[in-house]
């Protein structure tokens, strides 16, 4: 890493402040239905599913409790990583005069990805524990194509916005 990077402190976008309330409520949604639902659930979930979002593989109701745990590191992680974008690695060196643009959109980046990780998260403890009552047979059969195409095309559009920045 260049050790001669700008430090710069940039204001987050209104876009950006979006994707942190949309972070943000996953987090209390994921609380709530850890502390709320997941208590109330059988003995038995279901700790896997297929690619059309059936459940195939079932589990002791422990198996669900680390899926919180994650979303909280992930939420506290990233929270704090997207504060530091001069410790990013970029593809083309930052300079005084790119930085600011830079900086602004990996961080930007960062944070909407925070938000689709945890947003996909808590859907799946919500997907778990709905298979887990009966109410649903699945996940959906959306679920995983419409993640990957969000998560790649958000990852898509911020690297074309970086390299138009350069």
């Amino acid at each position: 890493m260049d050790t001669k990077r700008p430090k710069l402190s940039i204001p987050l976008t209104p876009t950006d402040i979006s994707a942190e309330v949309l972070a943000l409520a996953a987090l209390v949604c994921s609380a709530v239905i850890r502390f709320l639902i997941v208590p109330k659930l059988a003995n038995v979930i279901p700790t896997h599913f297929d690619a059309s979002g059936a459940a195939d593989l079932w589990g002791p109701k422990t198996t669900i409790y680390p899926l919180f745990y994650i979303v909280i590191w992930t939420y506290v992680g990233l929270t704090i990583l997207s504060r530091f974008p001069h410790f990013f690695n970029y593809p083309w060196p930052i300079t005084e005069e790119n930085a600011q643009a830079q900086y602004r959109i990996a961080r930007s980046m960062m944070i909407w990805m925070k938000a689709e990780i945890l947003l996909t998260l808590t859907y799946s403890t919500w997907g778990i524990s709905r298979v887990s009552m009966g109410v649903s047979n699945s996940l959906g059969l959306w679920f995983i194509p419409v993640f990957l195409v969000v998560l790649f095309g958000t990852t898509a559009f911020h690297i074309f916005k970086l390299y138009k920045a350069r």
